[in-house]
């Protein structure tokens, strides 16, 4: 720890608060408690140190403490994170997203349709990288709400999943499959994961699609992975109005209800 916290010293971080996370961990993770607002750029200096430092960052809020995850998955799988990285070199993101997306379809109804409509012509790009709890909090002149940056053992933020064993709540997508989705979004889009919640993950993109067919294949990916984003995410509730908040857009929600 005295190498991380010299890193962060020299970058003018605060290390005071900088502990190892020992309870329901099995590797070598670290945490910083910060509080808002500016969450996102607070990130964003962490994560440019990561070819120094070795760890990536990622934000979990003031209500979820970072082991609740781990304490939740372990009662349905046990393996180790290099285990759950080994498995996710065996899932075909591409192919994965693909069959996720037909299995979406409810073969007993006769009347289901997937949610399609028309491009919309008031959505914008998503570029709202801010924690919104901490920014309301500000706004009614509250203290802002804590968060805690847990710093994970590894330069590649799409390993996170692993690290943290997200995946094992409310059904949520296999934890090897997020990290095959994630590694393939990054290869093309620079996405990388910035925030996890139990239920959800965001993710702040380098290099978001630039044309509306791309969007409209990246948000039909972004269903495959996590249906439940339509009706609480999604302001259209349809893929195209997805593709559009996509479309140059730099942030990603993915929720599960």
């Amino acid at each position: 720890m005295e190498e991380l916290a010299r890193i962060l010293k020299q970058n003018d971080i605060d290390t005071t608060s900088l502990e190892l996370l020992d309870e329901g961990f099995k590797d070598e993770i670290y945490c910083l408690t910060m509080a808002g607002p500016d969450t996102f750029s607070k990130w964003l200096k962490l994560r440019n140190l990561v070819d120094q430092t070795g760890f990536w960052p990622v934000v979990v809020p003031e209500w979820e403490p970072p082991a609740s995850m781990i304490d939740f998955a372990e009662g349905y799988d046990d393996r180790s994170t290099d285990e759950f990285l080994a498995a996710s070199g065996e899932v075909n993101a591409v192919e994965w997203l693909a069959e996720s997306y037909k299995y979406q379809k409810d073969e007993t109804d006769p009347n289901w349709q997937y949610p399609r409509g028309e491009w919309p012509t008031n959505v914008q790009p998503n570029n709202d990288l801010q924690i919104q709890g901490n920014d309301l909090q500000v706004y009614k002149g509250l203290e802002p709400l804590i968060n805690y940056f847990v710093l994970v053992p590894t330069k590649f933020g799409w390993e996170v999943p692993a690290y943290l064993r997200f995946g094992y709540v409310r059904g949520l997508t296999k934890i090897q499959e997020s990290v095959s989705v994630f590694k393939y979004w990054y290869e093309l889009y620079g996405a990388e994961i910035y925030y996890i919640q139990e239920e959800g993950i965001w993710a702040y993109v380098t290099r978001p699609p630039q044309t509306k067919e791309a969007a409209l294949k990246l948000a039909e990916e972004h269903y495959a992975y996590a249906p439940d984003n339509m009706s609480v995410s999604v302001k259209t509730g349809t893929i195209e109005g997805l593709a559009a908040e996509l479309l140059n857009g730099q942030a990603w929600y993915f929720w599960w209800d």
